[in-house]
């Protein structure tokens, strides 16, 4: 069943007027951000650039909406679903940097040997994370060399994180 402002919107966007964009979230705005904000309640301020992206890809996505497959209403909240798990997947893969950043004023006075740090992981933990922080490598060429899927070694790339994390924070390094 589609709502009567859809009717309007979708022509609008369609046609690359503006208005539609300011209908869409006088209609859908407040879904779209509570969507986003499900999964960035830890990051607020994340939440003006993933509202953008979301409302971005409505904009040029607009002709993949099939009315006959979903409501208009339910392919928004899944485009903000999708776009707000896209924002939280590149907020993690910041996460480490960050942390390491924040935490310096506690490990200033102490040198790190990154060799025997990375040589107390088992050699394929340790061969992923080198040659993903180290050398560069990216997820699907190191998926590749293990014959593994991308999703494995990001799995592997996170536990290797909390180790080492966990390592610092006990005081072991």
């Amino acid at each position: 069943m589609r709502c009567h402002m859809d009717e309007k919107i979708i022509p609008l966007i369609k046609s690359k007027q503006e208005k539609g964009i300011k209908l869409l979230l006088e209609q859908y705005g407040g879904l779209m951000k509570a969507i986003a904000l499900k999964y960035l309640a830890s990051r607020p301020q994340e939440l003006e650039e993933t509202m953008a992206d979301i409302t971005i890809a409505i904009w040029y996505h607009i002709d993949d909406f099939d009315s006959r497959k979903n409501t208009f209403k339910n392919w928004v909240a899944a485009i903000a679903k999708f776009k707000a798990i896209d924002a939280l997947r590149k907020l993690e893969r910041q996460v480490p940097t960050a942390e390491i950043k924040d935490n310096l004023p506690l490990l200033e006075s102490k040198q790190i040997d990154w060799q025997i740090v990375l040589n107390s992981l088992p050699i394929e933990e340790r061969q992923i994370f080198e040659s993903y922080y180290f050398k560069g490598k990216s997820t699907t060429e190191i998926a590749e060399q293990f014959q593994k899927k991308p999703s494995w070694v990001h799995n592997k790339l996170s536990r290797t994180r909390k180790k080492l994390k966990d390592q610092f924070l006990k005081g072991r390094v």
